[in-house]
């Protein structure tokens, strides 16, 4: 697994923040190498994005760290894996949301 490594924009903190947390379509997708990855908080909350394979396997975690109320854009690069599928996890707080991603080459 790789360790952290990540960057994030952060949107508008504080400023109509969000009621509900919610995990957004990556884009572009299909991909090749780089996504985006949008994701709503609705309060503070311990936030971690995982990275996982098709066969469930965690490949990665974009990123794991308390963050604010607020929409943030966190990239992926994926030029170290395969083409194929993956699924990316958002756990805010009580919050879970999974949604799957393609990478072409």
């Amino acid at each position: 697994m790789d360790t952290l490594n990540y960057i994030i924009t952060n949107i508008n903190p504080n400023i109509n923040s969000p009621n509900s947390s919610v995990l957004y379509q990556n884009y572009p997708n299909p991909f090749n190498p780089v996504t985006n990855i949008k994701f709503s908080i609705g309060k503070l909350s311990n936030v971690k994005i995982t990275i996982y394979d098709l066969l469930g396997r965690e490949l990665t975690r974009l990123i794991e760290n308390e963050l604010r109320a607020g929409t943030y854009i966190i990239n992926w690069n994926a030029s170290n894996y395969p083409s194929g599928v993956y699924f990316y996890k958002l756990e805010a707080g009580e919050f879970t949301s999974v949604n799957k991603m393609v990478l072409i080459k």
